[in-house]
Parts: C-alpha cells; structure tokens; sequence
C-alpha cells in the first residue's frame, strides 16, 4: 500500500465530450431498448466529432474516432450511416483483431486493451464507440456478474482516464418494469455504478419522437433531455443507392426519458409472451424447477421477479416445499402437481 497526501492530488475540472451527457477521460453509457436507434444516434455523435462540431470539449476542433461495431456490418450498415450523418470517414476507424484463425477477430477487452491504446495514442483517437459494449467484453466474463463487469469496465475506464479519451458503450435495456435506468440495463449493477454517465433513450408515442436524456449524470449541472428522431436518408455506394437511418434533433425536451420508461414499460408487457416463456421453460424440465433457478433464467432474460410472479399466478403455477421444512421451494405445472398428489 502506497499512502497518498490529498494535497500532492492534481485537481481536474470536469470536461465534457458532449456537453451534460459523456465525460472526457470516462465510460459512459448510451442505453435504451433494443430497436429505437441507439447506434443511428452514436453514428451521429461520431459524426459530429470528426467535424468539430459536438457541443462540448471538441467544439471546433475535428478528432479521430474509433467506432466498434460488433452488430453491425461496417460495409452495409455503420458507414453508409455514417456518411448519411455527414462524417469525416478519414476521421473514423474501424478495427479489427488479428487471431490465428482470422486477420478479421473481435475486439477483445481487456485482453487487447494494450493493443487497442496503441491504436488510440498513434491515431489521437478522442473518442470510442462500443456497439455494443457487452460484444466487446471477454468471452470470459459474465456481464451478469459484478465482478466480472468490473473487471471489464473498470481498465477501460483507467485508460480513458489516462490517455484522455471517451468511451461510449451502448446498452440494451431488459423488459424489467422500473424507471430506474440502472436498474432496467440487462446484467450487472454493476454497468451503471462504473459509468460516469447514463444517457438513456425512450420512445415518445405521443409525440412520435425518441427523447434522450442524462438519467445517471451526478458530474452534470443539470438534467438535459433532448428530442429526436430518426429519418430515412439515402446513400450512394458502390453497388448503387441504399437506405439508412439518420437522427434529427428536435430540440430541447420537457420530458425526462424516466417519466417514459417508467410509465410505458407496465403498458408493454406482453402477459402471452412471458406466460409462454414460464410455461416453456417448465415443460423443458418435466414440470417442474427450484424456484431459484426460474428466478435466475427470468433474470437472463431480462423479465424482473414481479412480472413472473404475475405470470405464474395467471398460469396456476404451484409452488411446492420439497421434503422438511428446510426444504428447497419448487415451481410445478399444474398437472405435474396433481401427478405427484
């Protein structure tokens, strides 16, 4: 253990790679449910950082950005979007992994973080993109697991930190029903605590937009929400002109993206979908399974406690105390139970 005096800390403002929303030197998170835009709204953060004109640190001055898509095909998808978006594309790079199987591997952290600093420092790469965070953790890792998240997060949030870079991850939110982003990240706790900042993104049915918002920002000054949208561009490419999504910001928000998730994620419950899933799940275990481990494959799944309590009173689930008062509680289908009586 080496002590340190507080008085030999050099201090640091807080610096913003977009003003309110992603810390310089950090890991931040952009998060929402699968399907509303997310990497059309990263594309377009990389987009304006390669032009210098994201409104933060930046501002003015072109930076190098290293956009990671596991998701996406970088041919077909990420940089037509991004020449939708109006990028540098000399200012944007893609990597790739070189393995005794493939000059074409996966970005692997932290394994290759060494290599990946060395693309950073050469390049004067201001900014990474993880699309998605968790397709660039290690195989290794279970991002369920606390440890392992931080495990993962937290050398990259090191890095960032002492090479002056930012990190942007994007998240998928579960079908958990709660207006506590944290809470609604599938996985670990433990991706939110790490990240300086949460942005999250939530759809507006009302007003048929996308509203973002900092929803985990305790470095920021204030809670910024913003309203969006995503329209079709066309693109020319070598095999000819193609479609994609590009993001239109409407301006200002006087919604929170909580007061959305927390309100629409009740309304968008499937009851058949989980109902089906409790009942498949019994099935492929003759009918029964501890409670425990219905709780734990829910979890994965990203269905909360709640909701599969309500599914199995709905089905006629019976819960049974296997042998002394000790014992383990099981879920049965109803016919399995009265097999047993």
């Amino acid at each position: 253990m080496v002590p340190a005096k507080a008085s030999s800390v050099r201090l640091k403002r807080v610096r913003w790679a977009m003003e309110d929303w992603f810390v310089v030197g950090g890991v931040n998170l952009l998060a929402g449910r699968e399907g509303l835009g997310k990497s059309t709204i990263a594309v377009d953060i990389a987009a304006k950082c390669t032009r210098g004109e994201l409104q933060g640190e930046y501002e003015g001055v072109p930076v190098t950005v290293i956009y990671a898509a596991t998701e996406d095909d970088p041919a077909f998808t990420v940089a037509p979007r991004l020449r939708a978006a109006g990028a540098d594309l000399d200012r944007v790079l893609f990597v790739s992994v070189h393995t005794p199987l493939s000059n074409e591997g996966v970005l692997s952290l932290p394994g290759d973080l060494a290599e990946l600093e060395r693309v950073i420092t050469q390049h004067d790469v201001k900014l990474l993109i993880l699309d998605a965070a968790t397709s660039v953790m290690d195989s290794r890792l279970d991002g369920h697991d606390d440890r392992k998240v931080r495990q993962f997060l937290e050398p990259l949030a090191q890095s960032a930190g002492r090479l002056d870079y930012t990190v942007i991850g994007l998240c998928h939110f579960g079908k958990r029903e709660s207006s506590d982003p944290g809470k609604l990240i599938l996985g670990s706790l433990a991706w939110s605590q790490v990240a300086r900042s949460v942005v999250s993104v939530a759809r507006d049915d009302e007003n048929d937009r996308l509203v973002v918002t900092n929803t985990k920002g305790n470095l920021a000054t204030r809670t910024r929400s913003m309203a969006a949208q995503v329209v079709s561009a066309t693109v020319e490419t070598d095999d000819g002109p193609t479609s994609v999504g590009r993001v239109e910001w409407l301006g200002e928000a006087d919604l929170d993206a909580r007061e959305l998730l927390g309100s629409s994620a009740a309304e968008r419950e499937d009851a058949a979908d989980i109902d089906k899933w409790l009942d498949t799940l019994l099935i492929d275990n003759e009918g029964a399974l501890l409670a425990k481990d219905v709780f734990a494959a829910a979890d994965a799944c990203g269905y909360s406690r709640d909701q599969v309590k309500r599914a199995k009173k709905r089905r006629g689930i019976v819960a049974k105390k296997s042998g002394n008062k000790d014992g383990a509680w099981f879920w049965m289908l109803p016919a399995r139970s009265e097999a047993d009586n």
